[in-house]
């Protein structure tokens, strides 16, 4: 099987007709050469998770790479700081045992293996910060930790503490060292987060947070990013396509939010051209496109 469009979770670019995102990542691999810790914080499908894949491709070569999501988990990883010690260290675990990390001493690995899994004794976010210290002082190599889906531990008091203690580590970074780079990927900005001490009390704190460095690089998609990925699938059909045109009208019905613009190709190509609605070249013109912004306006997404 061929290429696809694709609108649902993370592209690959083996798989999946892409925009080029070499120049973002670029922009961001600037922020971590000068050591920035920041979130990214965009709308839902709009490329959060597949621009970090390839961000962590990128650097594997001269970091070593923490990629970790909170999505999916119980509420029983923040019962208390054990569990969500326990939590955040199985999460580093796996991603040692799946081989998504490399560089890393054995020692560390099984430091950490042994933290996530022994049970005899509590452990307590004091003992997870020295081990993030001894593993950035064992390891020849910086360390990086990218934290997807933080969204989903906001309302939770121990996450906020978690953050208090890389705030702390980092800002005594120059005498125990820590993590190089620390960036957390949500909806919602991390920074701006507060919460209730107890639910029953009314007074609120603001995320430790405030350490994050801005993050203004623009993840929309352009209109020579749509013809970037637009060339990609001609190359293959060679339907003579107006790319420019059919690019413009792409881009002014979406203003580039990725989902959208991937979801409008998808459905150019699967159900005008692949269930032989319409002509293929014809399916690309601006009639074409215009049948498939009406179907995506009709569906729930």
């Amino acid at each position: 099987m061929g290429k696809q469009f694709n609108a649902e979770g993370s592209c690959f670019t083996e798989k999946h007709y892409m925009v080029n995102l070499d120049s973002r990542i670029k922009e961001i691999k600037k922020l971590i050469a000068d050591e920035k810790y920041f979130t990214i914080n965009k709308a839902r499908q709009y490329g959060k998770t597949t621009t970090l894949s390839m961000l962590k491709e990128s650097l594997d070569n001269e970091y070593v790479v923490f990629f970790i999501s909170f999505e999916g988990i119980g509420d029983k990883a923040y019962q208390n700081e054990d569990s969500f010690c326990r939590f955040f260290c199985g999460l580093l675990y796996d991603a040692i045992y799946y081989k998504e990390v490399t560089g890393l001493p054995e020692e560390m690995e099984n430091e950490c293996r042994h933290m996530s899994e022994n049970k005899s004794r509590e452990i307590d976010l004091r003992e997870v910060s020295n081990f993030i210290t001894k593993m950035c002082q064992e390891t020849k190599k910086p360390v990086i930790l990218i934290i997807d889906e933080v969204d989903q531990a906001s309302d939770q008091k121990i996450f906020l503490d978690f953050l208090g203690m890389l705030r702390a580590k980092y800002l005594k970074r120059n005498s125990r060292l820590t993590f190089t780079s620390v960036i957390l990927a949500s909806v919602y900005d991390i920074k701006n987060l507060k919460q209730k001490i107890r639910r029953e009390e009314n007074h609120q704190y603001n995320s430790p947070w405030n350490i994050a460095a801005d993050f203004n690089i623009d993840m929309s998609f352009s209109k020579a990013d749509i013809i970037g990925m637009l060339l990609e699938y001609e190359k293959d059909y060679h339907l003579g396509i107006d790319l420019d045109i059919a690019a413009d009208l792409i881009y002014d019905f979406t203003s580039g939010y990725p989902y959208l613009v991937s979801r409008i190709c998808k459905i150019v190509d699967e159900r005008l051209i692949q269930n032989q609605k319409w002509d293929a070249k014809c399916a690309w013109t601006r009639a074409g496109i215009l049948e498939a912004v009406k179907i995506l306006v009709k569906e729930s997404s």
